[in-house]
């Protein structure tokens, strides 16, 4: 898979390990580069700085020197925001890249849990602070949503009075309650152009990277099947939240709300050569040279190892289907994943064709909405993605057919033997 995420056949877990929200109530229902503005004319983009196609370095947003800028990324979640909020808010070789540049790059005092502790979450305190309702997780009182916003509001007020730019990095600016308008007039007071970033991942490769991290990380603590979990409703809650609706979201803040740009960097676009990282800082990080050549020497890394949901799912749901009794420590597990291991071929149970041509639909209005037509009208366009989902959605998107398999005589005499 393009990005940092790593999903693998067969429910592999995702490499991304970017904090979970809770989700809500229906989340385990089962039922139902270019960037050459014209002095002050605002602009929306699409990324077309790919190095392998040839397009122009990106990193002039604006004909006047003088500029200020305040860089926004905003996820959203699942595209991995990890690896990029490690690179601008934590690598000390970044912090010296980014001062160079005249990046000066806030640390919230305020606030809960790892955004505290943790300088690749710190951002989620202000993005949490500036939504106007839901959750606040990060930003729970008046009183931390007071004390972070004065401090705010001197950061920038000091920045400006230096003639240096800013940059902010959080996935949960992706909330659709964030207050662009409240956002914004942080810095449109002191004449910041604000530029918005955000990423896009294909919608179908999204939703099954959400999939794989609820269940890794409990959420789907009763291992809902991915065919059974994946209905109409799941699809239309999750449209709401992917980079179309971020991207329609701040679309709405260039209309009159203070957002001078909105850039999407297509995660899709060389996934041999895609480096997040230098995505951002040399495509879309204003006038920030030294860390674009920072960004162009790293390696783009994993952030977490790939979990093995099949299996998981499989020791879950053997209980149901024979009387042997196997603590979680149990050493015949061993046995029991070797002969796991050794199936090649079994059933599987796939989306039903309702919830596949939704599933599609959506992906080609999104990869419409958010790439330019020279792009979705290439090879590696529409045309890919059609294929991409045709291979994945009868492979892996189905989940194996647990009862049939644990049900058959190959599997019951095996248990049984194993008593």
């Amino acid at each position: 898979d393009e990005g940092d995420d790593d999903d693998d056949d067969d429910y592999e877990g995702d490499g991304d390990d970017e904090s979970v929200p809770s989700p809500d109530d229906e989340t385990l229902e089962t039922t139902s580069s270019d960037h050459n503005n014209k002095d002050d004319q605002q602009t929306v983009v699409h990324s077309e700085s790919d190095p392998v196609l040839n397009n122009s370095n990106s990193n002039n947003n604006s004909n006047n020197p003088n500029d200020k800028f305040c860089v926004i990324h905003v996820g959203p979640h699942k595209t991995g925001s990890t690896s990029l909020q490690d690179f601008i808010l934590e690598a000390p070789a970044s912090k010296s890249a980014l001062a160079k540049d005249h990046y000066w790059v806030p640390h919230f005092p305020e606030g809960i849990g790892q955004a505290v502790h943790e300088p690749g979450k710190n951002h989620a305190i202000f993005a949490n602070c500036v939504r106007s309702s839901g959750s606040r997780n990060f930003c729970p009182t008046g009183r931390v949503r007071d004390q972070n916003l004065i401090y705010f509001r001197t950061f920038v007020k000091d920045a400006a009075s230096t003639g240096s730019n800013i940059v902010l990095s959080s996935e949960e600016f992706d909330a659709m309650d964030v207050d662009v308008h409240e956002l914004t007039s942080f810095f449109t007071q002191h004449h910041y152009k604000v530029h918005i970033v955000l990423y896009y991942r294909r919608f179908y490769d999204w939703v099954i990277s959400w999939y794989n991290q609820l269940t890794k990380t409990g959420w789907n603590n009763g291992y809902i099947p991915f065919e059974q979990w994946c209905n109409m409703a799941t699809l239309e809650r999750y449209k709401k939240e992917h980079s179309i609706a971020t991207y329609k979201h701040y679309m709405n803040g260039a209309n009159g709300g203070g957002v001078f740009n909105v850039s999407v960097v297509n995660m899709h676009e060389d996934p041999d050569h895609y480096n997040s990282d230098m995505r951002f800082a040399c495509d879309h990080l204003d006038n920030a040279p030294h860390s674009c050549e920072l960004a162009k020497s790293k390696v783009s890394s994993h952030n977490n190892g790939s979990v093995d949901l099949t299996w998981k799912m499989f020791r879950h749901k053997l209980k149901n289907h024979h009387s042997i009794h196997l603590s979680q420590s149990d050493e015949r597990w061993v046995q029991i994943e070797t002969k796991f291991n050794q199936m090649t071929d079994f059933p599987l149970l796939c989306l039903p064709n309702n919830v596949q041509d939704r599933m599609l639909a959506i992906s080609l209005e999104a990869e419409i909405t958010l790439t330019p037509e020279w792009w979705y009208n290439s090879k590696e366009g529409l045309e890919h993605l059609k294929a991409d989902f045709a291979e994945k959605i009868k492979s892996k998107f189905c989940t194996m057919d647990f009862a049939t398999v644990l049900r058959s005589p190959e599997w019951q005499n095996f248990l049984t033997g194993l008593q």
